[in-house]
């Protein structure tokens, strides 16, 4: 899977592959930082879509997450639940977001 994304580090948009087989994906494009990459994992635990993925400086843990998307049994509305961690903080999301006609 591939998302195309604008970017405020760079003027253009920043596309980035991930897979849902449980293999590492490397996403380094969207940094203007020498040395930043983001790796993550992405797989199916029943109907939901895990990610786990960290944010490496020069090979340094500086964010991890864990991001859980499902979708509604009609397809209209898609729910997100994600939390970051960083060393000083975590933050936690619930996103839902609903079809438009």
């Amino acid at each position: 899977m591939d998302i195309t994304r604008p970017n405020v580090d760079v003027e253009t948009p920043t596309t980035l592959r991930y897979t849902t087989d449980g293999a590492e994906n490397v996403n380094t494009e969207q940094f203007s930082t020498p040395g930043m990459a983001e790796r993550s994992n992405t797989r199916w635990e029943g109907n939901k879509l895990v990610t786990e993925w960290r944010l490496e400086h020069n090979g340094k843990v500086v964010l991890r997450a864990r991001m859980v998307r499902s979708l509604s049994a009609d397809g209209k509305t898609m729910t997100e639940d994600q939390r970051i961690e960083s060393a000083t903080s975590i933050r936690e999301t619930h996103t839902v977001w609903t079809k438009q006609k």
